[in-house]
């Protein structure tokens, strides 16, 4: 509501952590009707123009194959006033193709089952404001608090978990505080980036490592994905699986091997692979990198 939401608005929600009702819903505002993540992209688009909601609630990643869907732009015109995405990393280039298709902001939420919303993306400071009267968020290296700007694990306590305490919980996700305060109505303490997960670092031969905020970095600059991933199958052998939008050329291939200098050295195997869909695993969320495990990558 904060952002601009009305308690009259209709809300679909695609494929992300079920909200935990409220006084409001239980009153009847914000009807929301789910959509199974599991069907057919044609169909959800389909849902999504027949129902006409104020606010939809998604996943990047379905997201983008709703949108390889709707060729004639007719998203722009259901009178979607925002969308709220959560549950995966967002690219900056799925947020931009995101905006385009529906005409409207979209505002980021972190969130986490032990504690469900961690933090929102703020339209005022342009940071993640973590949810401090539910959950104290740390952001610690080697155990201690990082410096502003300096990457480090996210740390979380939750402050209303009565049944099972949850003290000091690594969540295994990588994020930094602001460097910069800039001025906000919003006084709750903020995240300035959320950098992936540790589990999609990927540690090379003698020390070397690829962050997943730089592995983002490089697909959101190559025009015409649907979907990547980056999948390590031994220490210094890479697969990049592409999935194309509809009307993305076949040498995609070759811009990704040309351009693979940027983030990949040169001495790593590189393999590059256009595939007609990247599916996730059973009872999974997309996983943009698969990333060996830290011991087996150090042999």
């Amino acid at each position: 509501m904060q952002l601009g939401a009305q308690p009259s608005d209709r809300v679909v929600t695609v494929g992300v952590a079920d909200q935990q009702p409220t006084w409001l819903h239980r009153a009847g505002f914000f009807a929301t009707t789910k959509l199974d993540p599991s069907m057919e992209p044609q169909r959800m688009l389909s849902e999504l123009l027949r129902l006409r909601p104020e606010i939809v609630r998604t996943r990047p990643n379905i997201t983008e194959l709703i949108l390889a869907e709707d060729t004639h732009k007719r998203l722009r015109d259901i009178g979607t006033k925002m969308v709220f995405s959560g549950s995966e990393m967002m690219t900056s280039a799925t947020r931009r193709r995101i905006e385009d298709a529906f005409g409207v902001p979209v505002f980021d939420m972190y969130g986490a089952h032990e504690f469900h919303l961690v933090a929102w993306e703020c339209p005022q400071c342009g940071c993640f404001h973590t949810v401090d009267d539910s959950v104290y968020i740390e952001i610690l290296k080697d155990g201690h608090p990082t410096s502003p700007g300096e990457e480090g694990q996210v740390v979380g306590t939750a402050l209303h978990s009565f049944a099972m305490p949850l003290i000091r919980v690594e969540m295994g996700d990588m994020a930094s505080r602001p460097t910069e305060l800039k001025c906000c109505p919003f006084s709750f303490e903020r995240i300035e980036r959320l950098h992936g997960r540790s589990s999609e670092y990927i540690h090379l031969s003698r020390g070397r490592l690829i962050r997943p905020s730089a592995t983002f970095r490089f697909f959101s600059r190559i025009a015409g994905l649907a979907r990547f991933q980056v999948v390590q199958t031994e220490r210094d052998r890479i697969v990049v699986n592409l999935q194309l939008l509809s009307r993305a050329g076949a040498d995609m291939r070759d811009e990704v091997e040309s351009r693979s200098g940027e983030i990949f050295p040169e001495d790593v195997a590189l393999e590059v692979r256009i595939v007609q869909r990247i599916d996730p695993g059973p009872r999974e969320k997309h996983r943009y990198v698969r990333a060996l495990d830290r011991d087996r990558s150090e042999k």
